[in-house]
């Protein structure tokens, strides 16, 4: 398995994503219903409002601060990087100028990259790459019902290159995306 990752510089080091992040997911929602979602209040993100390489925060559904503080273990916080782990299984969302409180909902896994190993983005463009992607492609071509279990991301195997690398590679991408963004508005607008 290790082979297919590929070759890294000597100074890099090769892990198990769960040994230097937290992973947390979540089997359903003690019930939750879409009968429950309201107008406001903390926002719930399902992989639909990953769209490119934003979350929707205007597309999310809103639940109430009673059942956000039910489970605070896959509360979000700025930095951390989300997965779809059911359905179209293997999306990546950054999370990032939060409006408000948010969480997942039962189809999403929390990524939780400790900050004194990983630039947090690098992580979420790591999950994007090849290797990744190799691994969501064998789940969906070996399961009837594709499905990452949180056992699949805590032994992830990923590189830990020294952090300025990190915030180089991290940094270069996200100026990609922003362009990458804009250029999909000009479309939208030239189309309309």
């Amino acid at each position: 398995e290790l082979a297919s990752i590929g070759k890294f510089p000597s100074d890099w080091n090769l892990v198990k994503l769960g040994d230097f992040a937290t992973v947390k997911a979540r089997i359903g929602w003690r019930g939750l219903s879409s009968s429950e979602y309201t107008s406001d209040g903390p926002y719930l993100i399902a992989g639909r409002h990953i769209i490119g390489s934003r979350i929707s925060w205007e597309a999310c559904d809103h639940i109430s601060e009673f059942r956000y503080n039910e489970s605070k273990e896959i509360a979000l916080e700025e930095g951390d990087v989300i997965i779809s782990k059911d359905g179209t299984i293997g999306r990546v969302g950054f999370v990032e100028n939060m409006p408000g409180l948010a969480t997942i909902n039962g189809t999403m896994m929390l990524i939780r990259p400790d900050p004194r190993y990983f630039n947090q983005r690098f992580v979420y463009y790591y999950l994007q790459g090849d290797y990744f992607q190799r691994v969501i492609s064998e789940k969906i071509s070996g399961s009837s019902i594709p499905h990452i279990f949180q056992r699949d991301m805590v032994n992830l195997w990923i590189p830990i290159p020294p952090k300025e690398e990190q915030t180089k590679a991290s940094d270069f991408l996200k100026l990609c995306d922003d362009e990458l963004d804009l250029l999909q508005q000009k479309l939208a607008a030239l189309q309309q």
